[in-house]
């Protein structure tokens, strides 16, 4: 009886531990999921405020709807990188015009610092790690 007893005991002691570990494992993946969801929001947000200031739109290639949702937030981080290099040079025109008091004269070769390719009649612009992209007629 006592042999059982302990027999027994020591498998209530292996159940406790695989069940916490078990919570463990949820609880991680929750916060997992969590974390994912929240890093979403925030580059929707960001992605959302850097489009709606742009004079020439970025249009996202294929169907939202059906593109991987890595996809999609790699072409909004592309947006707001694009526009965070447009805010440097135009700091940086600033500060010219400021210091020196003559404007500054544009690129020979129409690209800017912030690794964008615009073509004036291709109607596209080439973002880094996207590709090409279809530019909308919004202005």
């Amino acid at each position: 009886v006592q042999r059982n007893q302990k027999a027994l005991e020591k498998l209530k002691i292996e159940v406790k531990i695989e069940e916490e570990m078990k919570l463990k494992r949820e609880d991680k993946k929750k916060d997992v999921s969590r974390e994912l969801s929240q890093t979403t929001a925030a580059i929707r947000n960001l992605f959302g405020r850097c489009f709606n200031s742009m004079r020439v739109k970025p249009v996202f290639n294929g169907h939202k709807d059906n593109a991987a949702l890595m996809e999609v937030l790699e072409f909004e981080l592309d947006v707001i990188h694009i526009r965070i290099a447009d805010l440097k040079d135009i700091t940086n025109e600033f500060n010219t015009v400021t210091a020196t008091g003559e404007l500054p004269q544009p690129p020979m070769d129409n690209t800017n610092s912030s690794s964008v390719n615009m073509k004036e009649n291709s109607g596209s612009l080439t973002l880094p790690n996207v590709g090409s992209l279809s530019l909308g007629s919004r202005f």
